[in-house]
C-alpha cells in the first residue's frame, strides 16, 4: 500500500495558506466493529494544515482529523489489506 507522502510533510513556513491545504481524494481505513470487518472506504477529501494529522472530510460524515497512516491517496487494490504502517495502539483519532 503506497504511504501518503503528501500529507506527512508538515507545514511550510513562507507558502500561503491556500497552498497548503490542497485537497486530495483518498480512502480511509476503518476499524471493523461486532458485524464488519476493517477495510477502506472511498470518497473521502483530505487536506493538512498547521494542526496535527490529517483532515478527512465526506458528506456522509463529520470532519475528522486522523493519523496519516489511516489515510491513502492511491485506491487499494485489496479493500481489506490494512496499511502497512498501521499502528494498531492508536491512535484512531485526533479530537
Amino acid at each position: 500500500m503506497p504511504s501518503l507522502n503528501v500529507f506527512l510533510i508538515g507545514p511550510k513556513p513562507g507558502i500561503p495558506q491556500t497552498e497548503r491545504m490542497r485537497k486530495e481524494r483518498c480512502w480511509v481505513w476503518f476499524r471493523g466493529g461486532l458485524n464488519e470487518s476493517s477495510h477502506w472506504v472511498g470518497g473521502f477529501q483530505a487536506s493538512t494544515d498547521e494542526q496535527l494529522g490529517v483532515l478527512i472530510q465526506h458528506p456522509g460524515y463529520r470532519d475528522a482529523r486522523v493519523p496519516a497512516w489511516r489515510v491513502t491517496i492511491d485506491e487499494p487494490s485489496d479493500m481489506l489489506a490494512p496499511p502497512k504502517n498501521m499502528d494498531a495502539s492508536g491512535p484512531w483519532q485526533y479530537f
